[in-house]
């Protein structure tokens, strides 16, 4: 009797094992799905220059208005959809943002510092926080500023920036890679790659909490 009552328990925690797996692989499906609503399509390059358009997760062109087609041809680094699909980030004279489901744009940051090369965007885990890099090697010491933008209601509500020798690569414009030259660790903490051409240090690790 008490072998089977041990089986039975054993039982109910596989099943319950089961279905918490379950829900589980559902949520982040769900999630992944919503991430794929929109994406950045690139649909031919001139030179250095790139050129992309916004569809669908059928691939169908979205009608964008005509200033963000506009910055969508030859962009900066400075590009990128919103993990939520919820905004996409471009530059038009300064920093800006377009909210897919209410049409409207708004400016989250004026770009009026010099620059020889922007980096891609990241975002933070809870996708309320951007992060990108602003690269001019005579402006900022160690020749990157680190940008982060805290987001509400599609307006800015909170920037920082870090003058840091991130790490990037310079040819024709200057670039530095999230997921590899910088990154959030969570939603408070982010990291960054010393450049490794430094003399001290080269490629070290280096955390900043922004508390």
């Amino acid at each position: 009797m008490r072998l089977l009552s041990l089986q039975k328990k054993t039982n109910i925690l596989m099943f319950r094992s089961l279905v918490f797996i379950v829900v589980l692989l559902a949520f982040y499906s769900n999630k992944t799905n919503a991430q794929q609503k929109y994406q950045l399509v690139e649909t031919g390059s001139e030179a250095s220059c790139f050129y992309y358009k916004v569809a669908d997760e059928n691939g169908k062109w979205i009608k964008m208005p005509a200033e963000i087609d506009s910055a969508l041809s030859c962009p900066s680094g400075l590009l990128g959809i919103s993990p939520d699909s919820k905004y996409l980030i471009y530059v038009w004279s300064d920093l800006q943002l377009y909210d897919f489901t209410t049409k409207k744009k708004s400016v989250l940051l004026n770009m009026d510092e010099p620059s020889e090369g922007f980096s891609n965007i990241c975002w933070s885990p809870n996708e309320t926080k951007m992060m990108f890099v602003n690269i001019d090697q005579n402006t900022f010491v160690g020749g990157g500023r680190i940008h982060v933008i805290e987001i509400d209601n599609d307006k800015l509500c909170k920037h920082q920036y870090f003058d840091v020798p991130v790490n990037y690569t310079c040819g024709s414009s200057c670039f530095s890679e999230s997921g590899i030259d910088f990154w959030f660790n969570n939603n408070v903490l982010i990291s960054y790659k010393r450049n490794i051409n430094l003399e001290t240090d080269p490629g070290k690790i280096v955390e900043i909490d922004l508390k």
